[in-house]
């Protein structure tokens, strides 16, 4: 009888938090959040990179360090419950390759760093699960910015740049704050984005895919 009580007191304390604030109004919000970042594609190209970079040697050894923390900023107009659209920008950070190539009698080092950002503009619709909680869906383009720099033991290396506009996509779950008298203003959301062939020009050593899970803080106006 007890626990009944309490499942009870428990259940009408999170309606009422559910209905206490009408979120999913139309106006402006901004956002920011942290997480990490994952270079889908740059594993399955890192002996393929080391051949390139150490001039068509026989790659030996290659790591890429495919993991790094990324951060965002964003804004967007709410039109209605279900459709907002929003522009941001995204900081994929530093992401790391080293080899060892057979060339000739010997071998050569070689070593690049990959610096990527990019802005983006979005469509994003949602569907509201109750007055505070919805799952939303991202559907945009991005232009993004690759910088390359790299390290031949013996050899000249230029660094590389390139830009150029992508696809990208999005998922995830928006929820309110607490206490209950944050939740007219504050929200958090927890999404997952991809960027799609990011590097992708003939003259950059490492290009691919870029995924990213993050933790994002919301104040709407």
């Amino acid at each position: 009888m007890k626990s009944q009580r309490m499942l009870c007191t428990l259940f009408a304390m999170v309606s009422a938090a559910a209905m206490a604030v009408p979120a999913h109004a139309a106006g402006w919000y901004v956002g920011a959040g942290i997480g990490g970042g994952h270079a889908v594609d740059a594993d399955s190209n890192v002996f393929s990179t080391v051949s390139v970079l150490s001039g068509g040697g026989v790659p030996v050894a290659g790591s890429y360090d495919s993991s790094q923390s990324v951060f965002q900023l964003f804004g967007g107009f709410r039109f209605n419950p279900y459709f907002a659209a929003e522009a941001g920008y995204i900081n994929f950070g530093r992401y790391t390759l080293n080899g060892l190539a057979a060339v000739g009698g010997g071998y050569v080092a070689v070593s690049a760093t990959d610096h990527v950002d990019a802005l983006y503009v979005a469509a994003v619709g949602s569907i509201p699960i109750n007055r505070v909680i919805s799952v939303f869906g991202k559907l945009g383009l991005a232009s993004s910015r690759d910088r390359e720099s790299c390290f031949i033991s013996g050899a000249f290396c230029p660094s590389v740049s390139d830009s150029g506009t992508e696809p990208m996509v999005g998922l995830g779950v928006e929820f309110p704050f607490t206490p209950a008298r944050w939740q007219a203003h504050w929200a958090m959301r927890v999404e997952y984005d991809s960027y799609s062939n990011i590097g992708n020009s003939s003259n950059e050593y490492t290009a691919g895919t870029f995924d990213t899970l993050t933790a994002n803080g919301v104040y709407r106006f």
